[in-house]
């Protein structure tokens, strides 16, 4: 059975490269070569979002590529006087 989804936040995000990629650095897994992106996701101190939640790029007029993308929230530091919610994230693949 599936679980139940509740949304706890709806409204502007930033999908962000926390790293640039290196080829260089990229695993060899049977040949072929996976590139491993550091993303990450800012959202509004105010969120709510906690880690585990998923989040998914519903619409990005810059950016149609990330549309449909699902990102699990990772980690998030904290701080005193923090702008946003600057969330480590990992791909979705399936």
């Amino acid at each position: 059975t599936a679980t139940p989804t509740e949304i706890v936040y709806e409204g502007p995000g930033k999908v962000q490269s926390a790293s640039a990629a290196n080829l260089a650095d990229s695993p060899v897994v049977a040949g072929a070569v996976h590139v491993v992106e550091a993303l990450s996701l800012h959202l509004p101190v105010a969120s709510k979002c906690r880690v585990d939640d998923v989040a998914e790029v519903l619409e990005c007029d810059m950016d149609a590529d990330l549309v449909g993308l699902r990102l699990t929230l990772r980690e998030c530091p904290r701080g005193r006087y923090r702008t946003a919610d600057r969330w480590s994230v990992d791909l979705v693949t399936r």
